[in-house]
């Protein structure tokens, strides 16, 4: 929903359906669950394009770094987060 919300201008929409799906991955799969991070992720780029950029950086970083836990540093998902 948030991709679609976000394809379509809506970005402040796209930004709470993002936030509720991270909040759902964080209670059904935790917090260190690879689908959880990416989503996370995700919410950082909308809150970026949204021009909130201390929100932002908040979560691509969390994001960022539990990923190289996870995944290992050399992981292509967790190299891709760092652009």
């Amino acid at each position: 929903l948030a991709s679609a919300l976000e394809a379509d201008g809506r970005i402040e929409e796209a930004v709470a359906a993002m936030q509720a799906t991270l909040e759902g991955r964080r209670i059904t799969y935790g917090q260190h669950h690879r689908g959880t991070l990416l989503s996370e992720a995700k919410l950082g780029m909308l809150l970026r394009s949204q021009g909130r950029l201390g929100e932002a950086e908040s979560h691509l970083e969390a994001a960022s770094t539990q990923l190289s836990e996870v995944l290992g540093p050399e992981h292509p998902t967790s190299i891709s987060s760092l652009a």
